[in-house]
């Protein structure tokens, strides 16, 4: 039979043959048709997941086809598969006094073909599972459910938000990697020393486990709610979380009963599971470095917005901007009736109450104060976003006026994403020498992108005890600054509680490096939520509240004053304390329905010293602040001035109360901002009598 088998050889190798061939034809003559659209990365990275899983189930489709025939050509040529193998006796009845001689007879056989024989009281059929084979799958396994968890999940995460992190993929992913691999092995060796049924259940929870977590980042989470500091009510996502606790328990409820009851089928499956899973994740990995906009750019070769300079002023000329982050006048004033003693080192400063801002988000908002760029009506807002920077002239003309600039924030804040836009302009915009590492703190960057992770992949009932905020992110990948030498190596992020450390252990310091004087712009988070400061500006473990977090921002800017008055350059200084945007409640698609006024406090050089003066009526706008500036830094050029709008001090002589002021508000649709409504303001802020929509919108095609 084995010679009348070698014969046929070449019929099966002819089969085989031409069944590759087959597979080459289709891949090399059914080219895929090139599909001109724009595809937003982070949807992107799931589509080649999915796509890549169609492939994988596909091939398992082809795999058995394949098989199947080949069976049946088997068949056909008399081809006995089973030739030369020991196989297993028929099974059949026997008399109840004969079986003792039976059982004999079947040990003398099963020792004849080379089996082992057993003893009386062991079952035959129990399967012993040695340990290289355990340790074969339980790798398998343990690197599937690594690569789920703790490899695409965090590489996603910070491909998708390079713009909003301190540290991005480019710095991270080594140590990310390093951990992953670690931990694979680690829980591999673990579940390997088990024994047994044990062992099966323990392998088959771990891979229902990777299958879940797979499922809920790709189908199950829907729209997570936005990781921007807010509160989340947690009450409105009862159903998502019944689903995925539904999904969740009834995937491993089958892992374990199949592993229990058929354990040669369960070990079968869940290695095949998780090889499939590693293939299609392998896939989604490589995607983020091919594509160009997610590929992770060292920070040695891109630029970075540094501490640099933070902490320096000139003893010639000095015009300060320190943004507080959503801080609102309503809600400020309500804070100051009951803390009358929180401005009281505001010396020579007017508090403007009737005070409009620009746009919101941060995004734009903080943008639209370094570039004076408004979107006009007709023009598509992502031309306005791509041109804004670049059509500004706002800091080239500070710079020409010979101050040294320096700009404290982020690009995601700034510049629309781009870190290089300010490269030339302001002193701390630079790359890293040594790619940002001696600022990163290892552990804690495992620790908060491991949380995150969790965060995006485990089912909805955990995702509250999981939660986190952008900032929360830069805050613990980064090392405290206290200490460290060289601020130009030291990347700058949203943490008001560092910055006040540092402020209290490094004081301010002269630095003449511009001609004519210093321009800084400092971006606090300000009274923006959540809520984690208390009213001495230091950091406490649980929540504080919207005044606390206030009071202790308003003792940050206190100190910097005080600081500048020890240096004696108070006076040759001018300080405008503004926030990006006022306090905006949107939780839909359709306009805001309340007011909302961004502060404005404005101290000139040279301004007469006293206490601090309260203007409710005159009518400031966001334009106003960018005009205040360019005046105090030319000594009042009026051609340069008129470019900009009217100095804040000078509105009351200019304008009526009828001013007219917009102030252009976004949506939210649960991700994004869709849409942004023009709002025209005419009167006090505070009265939503004054406030109409103008017609004006746009489509932000954010997606």
């Amino acid at each position: 039979m084995r010679g009348k088998n070698r014969r046929l050889v070449p019929a099966l190798a002819l089969h085989d043959g031409l069944y590759a061939a087959a597979l080459a034809a289709v891949w090399v003559l059914v080219p895929a048709t090139p599909a001109l659209a724009y595809v937003d990365p982070s949807v992107m990275t799931y589509t080649i997941q999915a796509l890549a899983a169609v492939a994988v189930a596909l091939s398992a489709v082809l795999g058995v086809a394949f098989r199947r025939t080949r069976r049946a050509l088997m068949r056909l040529l008399h081809i006995d598969e089973d030739a030369g193998r020991v196989v297993e006796p028929a099974v059949s009845r026997i008399d109840p006094s004969s079986k003792a001689a039976a059982d004999a007879a079947a040990r003398e056989a099963l020792s004849a073909a080379g089996a082992p024989a057993h003893s009386e009281g062991r079952r035959a059929n129990k399967e012993t599972v040695k340990w290289p084979k355990r340790l074969l799958l339980a790798l398998l396994v343990s690197v599937a459910l690594v690569i789920t968890y703790l490899v695409v999940a965090p590489f996603e995460l910070l491909a998708a938000n390079t713009a909003d992190l301190t540290y991005g993929l480019d710095t991270v992913w080594p140590v990310l990697a390093r951990t992953a691999v670690l931990i694979a092995v680690v829980a591999a060796l673990v579940i390997s020393v088990i024994r047994g049924r044990a062992f099966d259940v323990v392998l088959a929870l771990a891979a229902a486990v990777t299958l879940c977590g797979y499922l809920q980042a790709m189908f199950l989470n829907g729209s997570l709610p936005i990781t921007n500091g807010s509160l989340v009510d947690w009450g409105l996502y009862k159903g998502p979380m019944v689903v995925s606790a539904a999904v969740w328990a009834a995937l491993i409820a089958l892992a374990v009963v199949i592993a229990v009851w058929k354990p040669s089928v369960s070990r079968f499956a869940n290695a095949a599971l998780a090889g499939v899973l590693i293939i299609v994740q392998a896939v989604a990995i490589a995607s983020i470095w091919l594509n160009p906009t997610t590929a992770p750019v060292p920070k040695d070769e891109g630029n970075v917005y540094t501490e640099q300079g933070l902490f320096d002023v000139s003893d010639k000329k000095n015009v300060v901007v320190i943004v507080l982050d959503m801080t609102d006048t309503q809600y400020l004033e309500e804070v100051y009736a009951n803390n009358p003693s929180m401005f009281d080192s505001l010396d020579g400063f007017t508090w403007y109450q009737n005070s409009v801002g620009s746009l919101a988000p941060t995004r734009y908002g903080c943008s639209y104060l370094l570039t004076g760029q408004l979107p006009q009506e007709g023009e598509d807002f992502q031309d306005y976003v791509k041109s804004s920077v670049s059509n500004s002239t706002y800091l080239r003309d500070i710079s020409a006026l010979g101050y040294d600039i320096g700009v404290y924030s982020d690009a995601g804040s700034t510049t629309h994403g781009d870190p290089n836009a300010f490269a030339g302009l302001a002193k701390n915009v630079h790359p890293l020498d040594d790619g940002g590492m001696s600022g990163l703190d290892e552990t804690g960057a495992v620790r908060i992108m491991y949380k995150a992770a969790l965060y995006r992949d485990l089912p909805w009932m955990v995702k509250p005890f999981l939660w986190y905020y952008t900032d929360e992110l830069n805050q613990r990948m980064s090392t405290p600054k206290e200490e460290a030498d060289d601020l130009g190596d030291v990347p700058y992020n949203f943490d008001d509680p560092s910055f006040y450390a540092q402020l209290k252990a490094r004081g301010l310091s002269i630095n003449n490096d511009g001609e004519a004087g210093s321009f800084r712009f400092i971006h606090l988070l300000g009274a923006h939520f959540p809520y984690t400061m208390d009213t001495q500006g230091e950091r406490v473990d649980g929540e504080t509240t919207y005044e606390q977090q206030a009071l202790g921002s308003f003792r940050i800017v206190s100190t910097y004053l005080d600081d500048l008055k020890e240096l004696g350059v108070y006076d040759n200084t001018t300080v405008i304390v503004t926030a990006d945007h006022g306090r905006i409640d949107f939780m839909s698609d359709t306009p805001i329905e309340r007011p909302t006024s961004p502060i404005l406090f404005v101290k000139p050089a040279g301004a007469a010293h006293g206490s601090l003066s309260i203007d409710a009526t005159t009518p400031v706008w966001a334009p106003d602040v960018l005009a205040t500036v360019i005046d105090q830094a030319s000594d009042g050029d009026q051609d340069l001035v008129a470019k900009y709008g009217t100095p804040a001090y000078d509105v009351a002589a200019t304008f009526d109360d009828k001013r007219v002021r917009t102030f252009d508000a976004p949506t939210w649709d649960g991700n994004y901002t869709p849409h942004m409504y023009q709002f025209s303001v005419i009167g006090p802020v505070e009265d939503w009598n004054s406030w109409s929509l103008t017609g004006v919108t746009w489509e932000t095609n954010e997606r």
